[in-house]
C-alpha cells in the first residue's frame, strides 16, 4: 500500500458533511461515459466505501470491479444509474448536465462543508509524498478553472500551491511542509499530520546539529591554520634574532604557542602568568607577525 493510499484510508473515520464530501469526491474523479456518470478509484477499498455510501443514500450504484493492469494502471469503477439529479443536488453537475467547472460557493457554505470538500478532493484526486523522502501534496483535476477556484480555496486558509499543466489534466500542487500540515489539518488526516510534524522536527534537529558540527568544524580548521601561521613566524623569529630577545610580553606569548601549537587564543591568555582577553593575545600575536614581517620573512 502506497503512503497516500495510507493517508486516504486514515480519513475514513474524519469528522464529515456527507454531502459535501461526496460533492468533492465525485467531481474529482468521476466522469461521465455513455450518458451515465462513473467514479474510480486505484484503491479498491476507496471505492467500494463510497459504493456504500452511496447505495446507502438510494443511489442506483453498480460495482463493476478492477478494470485494466499490466499496460494501464488498474482502477476500481463504480457507474451510477439515472443519478443526474442527485449528482446536480450535489453541485457536481451543472444544469446542461456537465461536470462543474469550478468550485461550487453552494458547497462551501459553512466551515464544516468547506473541511469535507476538501477532504472528498483529496480522497478523490489527492497524492501525497511520504514526508520522510520529501514534501509534496497534489490535487490532480481536469480543468485551469477549477484548478484556480481550488488554489483560491486553499487561500483562504493562508495555503500556498501553484498549479502544473500535465497532458489533459493539472495538478494543484503544495511543497511546503507547513502548508501540507495545514491542509491534513483541515481534511482531518490527524496520524498524517501527527507523523509529518514528528519528521519535520527530527529534521530540524539533524539540521542543527549539522551546522553546529559545521561551524565548529571551521573553527577548528582556522584556529589551525592560525596556529600554523604564527608558529612559522614564531620559529623565525627564533632562528634570527631569539626569542628571550623579544620585549617580555612578546615572548611569553610566543613560549606558550610553540608549547600549545593546538590552543585557541583565549586559552593561551588563560594561561598568562597576567591573564588576558582573547583580544588582548590577539594583538600581541599581531606585533610579533609585525616583527616578522619586517624581517621580509613570508608568513
Amino acid at each position: 500500500m502506497s503512503y497516500t493510499d495510507e493517508v486516504k484510508r486514515s480519513l475514513f473515520d474524519a469528522t464529515r458533511s456527507q454531502w459535501a464530501e461526496f460533492s468533492g469526491f465525485l467531481r474529482a474523479c468521476g466522469s461521465i461515459r455513455d450518458g451515465q456518470f462513473l467514479f474510480w478509484s486505484k484503491e479498491a477499498t476507496l471505492a467500494r466505501y463510497f459504493f456504500s455510501q452511496l447505495k446507502a443514500q438510494g443511489v442506483r450504484a453498480k460495482y463493476l470491479g478492477k478494470i485494466g493492469g499490466y499496460a494501464t494502471f488498474p482502477r476500481h469503477e463504480v457507474v451510477l444509474t439515472d443519478a443526474q439529479p442527485f449528482l446536480r443536488r450535489l453541485h457536481v453537475l451543472d444544469e446542461q448536465m456537465q461536470p462543474v467547472t469550478s468550485i461550487p460557493l453552494e458547497v462551501l457554505e459553512g466551515e464544516v462543508s468547506r473541511r469535507a470538500y476538501l477532504r472528498g478532493l483529496f480522497l478523490g484526486a489527492g497524492s501525497a509524498s511520504n514526508p520522510r523522502r520529501g514534501y509534496h501534496l497534489s490535487f490532480r483535476v481536469d480543468g485551469k478553472e477549477f484548478a484556480q477556484s481550488l488554489l483560491s480555496l486553499l487561500h483562504d486558509y493562508e495555503i500556498t500551491g501553484s498549479v502544473r499543466r500535465a497532458k489533459t489534466a493539472y495538478h494543484v500542487y503544495i511543497k511546503s511542509a507547513e502548508s501540507i500540515s495545514e491542509v491534513y489539518a483541515l481534511i482531518g488526516a490527524t496520524k498524517a499530520l501527527l507523523e509529518l510534524e514528528e519528521i519535520r522536527i527530527i529534521k530540524g534537529v539533524r539540521a542543527d546539529v549539522n551546522r553546529s558540527v559545521n561551524f565548529e568544524t571551521a573553527n577548528i580548521a582556522k584556529t589551525i591554520a592560525t596556529s600554523q601561521r604564527h608558529l612559522h613566524c614564531i620559529e623565525a623569529l627564533a632562528k634570527r634574532v631569539g626569542l628571550l630577545n623579544l620585549p617580555e610580553d612578546l615572548a611569553e606569548v610566543a613560549l606558550l604557542r610553540m608549547e600549545y601549537p593546538e590552543m585557541s587564543l583565549a586559552q593561551i591568555g588563560e594561561r598568562l602568568e597576567k591573564p588576558l582577553s582573547k583580544s588582548g593575545v590577539n594583538h600581541r600575536m599581531k606585533r610579533i607577525m609585525a616583527l616578522c614581517e619586517e624581517m621580509g620573512e613570508e608568513i
